[in-house]
């Protein structure tokens, strides 16, 4: 069993994706406050937070957590900001946000549908009536129909980037295992360090989410009016989208 993923080297290497901070600024425009749920190192919850919304993140990693609240300490905030640690899945806070977010593929991290299940429940159960949940995950339905399992060679490693710190430099590669029947990806992060040629392993499982599932999933959770998009900037979500990027609002009592 491989140690868990350092949270500092998560950090340094999970920067998020072009367009997507400005993004959930701006749908959280007319919102005072915010839930963050898979809140990671605290990358969007500080953006909101200096723009003056009152944010809390939940996180269940302790090691995120704790840099989320030192990145948060060094950040000059006009709204406030709390981190708790806790479960998207089952977490209750008692109270009701304007804006519910799941941002950069948090929902792929929950490896069982009844997971996704619980935790759109959670996010309907924090939402004020006007609220708005927003989520983004990466573009799979072209992938998933289009591609075969043997189109991801498993010990193919690819370099996606180069990290510091503490005056260790990484050389960081990539690698993916696919199960297409249960949707799931086993991604390896292979960090080498320079020049000992020394190696660190993380695993990041993920089960990746299709269009229609996940809109079926959003009815079942108490949502409606669900607006799918394939980027930040309103791109249509087809063959060539890169993101699937999701608002939908609480059904409404009859």
């Amino acid at each position: 069993m491989r140690e868990p993923y350092d949270a500092e080297l998560y950090e340094l290497t999970h920067r998020g994706n072009p367009g997507d901070v400005d993004f959930y600024r701006a749908a959280c425009r007319e919102a005072r406050s915010v839930l963050e749920l898979g809140s990671g190192y605290g990358r969007i919850a500080i953006a909101l937070a200096e723009a003056g919304h009152d944010v809390v993140g939940i996180e269940l990693d302790a090691g995120l957590l704790e840099r989320a609240r030192l990145n948060a300490a060094a950040a000059s905030l006009d709204g406030t900001l709390e981190f708790i640690q806790g479960d998207m899945t089952s977490v209750n806070l008692g109270r009701r946000f304007d804006r519910v977010l799941i941002p950069h593929s948090g929902l792929y991290c929950l490896l069982e549908p009844e997971q996704v299940r619980a935790a759109l429940r959670v996010a309907r159960a924090h939402l004020t009536e006007s609220g708005l949940l927003l989520l983004d995950g990466y573009a799979a339905d072209d992938f998933h129909e289009e591609s075969e399992p043997e189109d991801i060679p498993e010990d193919a490693l690819e370099a996606v980037a180069q990290v510091e710190t503490a005056g260790r430099r990484y050389s960081v590669f990539e690698k993916s295992r696919w199960d297409r029947e249960r949707q799931l990806l086993w991604v390896t992060y292979v960090y080498t360090r320079e020049p000992s040629g020394e190696e660190r392993r993380f695993d990041l499982p993920q089960r990746y989410l299709l269009q229609h599932e996940l809109r079926e999933l959003l009815a079942e959770a108490g949502f409606d009016d669900v607006l799918m998009r394939g980027g930040f900037e309103g791109e249509p979500y087809d063959e060539d989208a890169e993101h699937l990027v999701v608002a939908a609002s609480p059904a409404q009592s009859p």
